[in-house]
């Protein structure tokens, strides 16, 4: 067992940070963030607005200094750097969201038609990432706070087994929520005749408390939201690790002022899954059919 006995903070103080000149920050993109620095003015935007959604909590935030472990069986000193990590982490989801990325080069260089999943590639790659991804929560008690320095976190890991045990065992203390979702598909078919619809929906309830953390949901109305979640025409809605991953895309993307269209065949679960995110976010949804001759006043007027 890893016990926190002392505190060395290797993060300097932003307000002492000096800020850089123009021809500086153009130099330091184009050497740290090559990818960013060959992008449109739109993306390299969308990135830095996103960036700056994150990094702000994460700077002001007294719990995610970096520290030190020591075992107290062999008094083993163990750096685990978590601003570091989540910092990292952060970069990557912004390169991901601000940036193409399509599951078929080959359909996107030929101008064919589509299948309707190079759309999720983004949530197929955080599903085979082996590092565990980090959000910051949009709390509405963070942000009515008055202390700045409280911002919490979710993580998203797709498989327990390839974090470290003694992280896994301070996430659990710090009350993160943990599933293995890799071994959650099987045991759902397995537990299937079994299982019963309660234990379904207290499931469900837990798994909609990550998608309130990183919406915002205010505390005052997750209750209520998740009992409608388990009632109704979501009563049948699985919260699955992808739907998750889908939601957290759409919503991160949205924040990031990034336009998402979803396209696939009809039945495969686009409407569901944009009416389970708009329950969830407390948001009203308006559906409109648009067809030819729509303009953009029509839009607009919406």
């Amino acid at each position: 067992m890893c016990v926190c006995v002392k505190t060395r903070n290797y993060d300097p103080s932003p307000k002492n940070i000096q800020d850089l000149q123009f021809n500086e920050i153009r130099e330091f993109i184009q050497t740290k963030l090559p990818v960013i620095a060959s992008l449109t003015y739109l993306h390299q935007t969308s990135f830095f607005r996103y960036c700056f959604q994150q990094f702000l909590p994460i700077a002001q935030s007294e719990f995610i200094q970096n520290s030190i472990w020591i075992d107290e069986e062999d008094d083993a000193e163990n750096n685990i750097s978590f601003k570091h990590m989540i910092t990292k982490s952060v970069l990557q989801i912004a390169k991901d969201l601000s940036t193409y990325l399509f599951g078929n080069t080959n359909t996107r260089e030929s101008g064919d038609e589509g299948t309707g999943e190079e759309e999720f590639f983004l949530c197929k790659k955080w599903h085979d990432s082996k590092d565990p991804l980090f959000l910051c929560n949009h709390d509405e008690d963070d942000k009515n706070s008055e202390e700045q320095n409280t911002a919490t976190f979710s993580l998203l890991i797709s498989d327990t087994t390839v974090i470290p045990e003694e992280l896994l065992d301070f996430l659990k203390q710090v009350g993160f929520l943990l599933f293995d979702w890799n071994d959650d598909l099987q045991k759902r078919v397995d537990a299937r005749m079994t299982e019963s619809i309660e234990s379904d929906q207290n499931k469900k309830r837990e798994r909609a408390e990550l998608l309130f953390r990183v919406l915002g949901v205010p505390l005052a109305l997750r209750e209520s939201i998740g009992k409608e979640l388990c009632a109704g025409e979501f009563a049948h809605y699985v919260l699955t690790f992808d739907n998750i991953l889908k939601m957290v895309a759409i919503a991160q993307q949205i924040r990031s002022n990034t336009p998402v269209i979803l396209m696939g065949e009809t039945g495969c679960g686009k409407t569901s899954l944009i009416k389970c995110l708009a329950k969830v976010a407390n948001v009203q949804l308006e559906a409109v059919d648009v067809h030819g001759g729509f303009t953009r006043t029509d839009i607009r007027l919406i």
